[in-house]
């Protein structure tokens, strides 16, 4: 009975895995400037999500952080996240 056990432990702690963490590149120019602001804005059905920071990759990523709490990530892919600069 213990070697059936063990010889199913690796099939029962692949089930435990979990999914892998969406991470969001940032660039090198992301670093802080405070002459530019970026607004980044991802839709997902009729919702908008929109957001404002001097780093492009903190704004990207809040964007897709509200987007998540809304939906399931195939709808908040950042593929789809548009961003713009102001200076």
């Amino acid at each position: 009975m213990k070697k059936n056990i063990l010889l199913m432990l690796p099939l029962l702690l692949a089930a435990c895995v979990a999914p892998p963490a969406v991470v969001l590149e940032v660039q090198q120019h992301d670093t802080p400037d405070n002459n530019t602001m970026y607004v980044c804005r991802l839709k997902a059905f009729t919702t908008e999500f929109r957001s404002e920071n001097s780093s492009r990759g903190k704004a990207k990523l809040d964007v897709h952080k509200q987007c998540r709490a809304k939906h399931n990530a195939m709808f908040c892919e950042e593929k789809d996240i548009v961003c713009q600069s102001y200076e």
